[in-house]
């Protein structure tokens, strides 16, 4: 017979929200606007150091648990 109560959903995964999140960052119409003629030559540089900020934040705190 099978169990009555149900499987909770699996919770999505913070590193897999990051990859998505930067994904769109780079391939979205949003990269007119940081590759732009007139945009500061640090922004794709800024970008990518955000990306890689949260990702090893969150590395920190997964060694933490």
């Amino acid at each position: 017979m099978p169990d009555p109560t149900p499987t909770p959903p699996l919770p999505l995964d913070r590193v897999l929200l990051l990859a998505l999140a930067a994904i769109f960052l780079l391939v979205s119409p949003i990269r007119e606007w940081w590759a732009a003629d007139d945009a500061l030559w640090y922004s794709p540089y800024l970008l990518w150091a955000v990306i890689i900020f949260l990702a090893w934040r969150r590395a920190r705190a997964e060694e933490a648990r």
